[in-house]
């Protein structure tokens, strides 16, 4: 999967997002279609633009606000070795 944290698009096959625990293919689908229906996003064969980020990042968890934190500081303070 390759991301962009400050673009807009991202290839993302449903077989790489489905390596997460406890997310299947028909899962994955009905959450983009819910993000597209929201006008979030725009998903169709592996390929999300994302239309609003701002609105995106409101309607995630706190994981989505955990996880951006925890990259950005190993990012600015990468571990020696």
């Amino acid at each position: 999967m390759e991301l962009r944290p400050n673009g807009t698009r991202t290839h993302c096959k449903n077989a790489n997002i489905c390596a997460c625990p406890l997310l299947i293919v028909q899962t994955v689908t009905v959450i983009a279609g819910t993000l597209q229906t929201a006008g979030l996003i725009s998903y169709r064969r592996g390929v999300i633009h994302v239309l609003n980020r701002e609105r995106l990042e409101a309607a995630s968890c706190e994981c989505y606000r955990v996880t951006t934190a925890f990259y950005d500081s190993i990012m600015k303070h990468p571990p020696s070795g």
